[in-house]
């Protein structure tokens, strides 16, 4: 087999790099570093602009990495010669939900728009670093130079840059009125993903999104350790461990408020 064939196959002869290996971390950082990059000079760019201006760079974003899933599932059914491999492919992880809700933030209106374009705020950085610095699986199974661990990086650091661009761009408010419903659309996939799990043990097919089931590699080990995976405590630490990342965004986002607040009301007595 040739390079370019290998590259798209999952019979292949070169030897996987490793996690940590320089490949590895070479790779990621490089993409990394382009889309911090763009998400600064793009924030800088439509800074004097206004928010219709502002959201085509979320428009192309959403598209980007939509049409890029799309590739790669693609590829995934003409390896297996199955429509079946997309149920091990749905988009209930974590770093994979921006796949609904980035296109959401992007073309919906009003305040489902807003609460999307905050959830993406406080999750798609998270995804591309866990994604890919903590892709222990992925490349543990692949070469660096391949086409699954190269999507998947591209995937990630889109939702990263995603992330980067919309809080730097200020168009994630985090206001109280929007909070509510970013709460729920992270219960609303987690509800969805317990019950795909559940569905996948019997079917045989992915029976662990969420890591609701068990940690795979993931920092859950820790509450994996504690109360053992496939146990009611392991689904409960993990979703309310979730929750609580969303928590910290909103503590942080009321602490600002309340301090420009407190500066207003100063510079006024003064």
């Amino acid at each position: 087999m040739n390079f370019f064939t290998e590259f798209f196959s999952w019979n292949f002869t070169r030897s996987p790099e490793g996690l940590f290996s320089w490949q590895h971390l070479l790779m990621v950082s490089t993409v990394f570093f382009i889309a911090v990059f763009m998400a600064v000079r793009l924030s800088r760019k439509t800074a004097g602009a206004d928010r219709a201006a502002k959201m085509k760079v979320v428009v192309i974003a959403a598209i980007v990495l939509d049409g890029l899933e799309l590739v790669k599932l693609v590829n995934y059914c003409i390896l297996t010669h199955s429509l079946r491999i997309l149920l091990n492919y749905l988009p209930l992880f974590l770093c994979s939900i921006p796949l609904i809700v980035l296109p959401v933030a992007a073309f919906a209106r009003g305040r489902i728009q807003q609460a999307a374009l905050d959830f993406v705020m406080m999750f798609g950085l998270l995804g591309a670093v866990l994604g890919t610095y903590l892709a222990g699986n992925i490349y543990s199974i692949f070469p660096v130079l391949h086409f699954d661990p190269l999507i998947s990086l591209a995937t990630h650091m889109t939702s990263g840059f995603s992330a980067l661009y919309i809080g730097l761009s200020g168009l994630g408010t985090l206001e109280k009125k929007n909070r509510m419903s970013g709460v729920l659309i992270l219960g609303v996939f987690m509800a969805l993903a317990f019950v795909v799990d559940q569905i996948g043990k019997v079917a045989q097919f992915q029976d662990n999104y969420m890591f609701l089931s068990r940690a795979d590699g993931t920092p859950f080990a820790i509450l994996e350790n504690l109360f053992g995976s496939g146990t009611a405590l392991y689904s409960i630490s993990v979703a309310l461990t979730m929750w609580a990342y969303m928590g910290a965004f909103f503590l942080v986002a009321e602490l600002l408020s309340r301090r420009r607040s407190f500066g207003h009301c100063t510079a006024h007595h003064v």
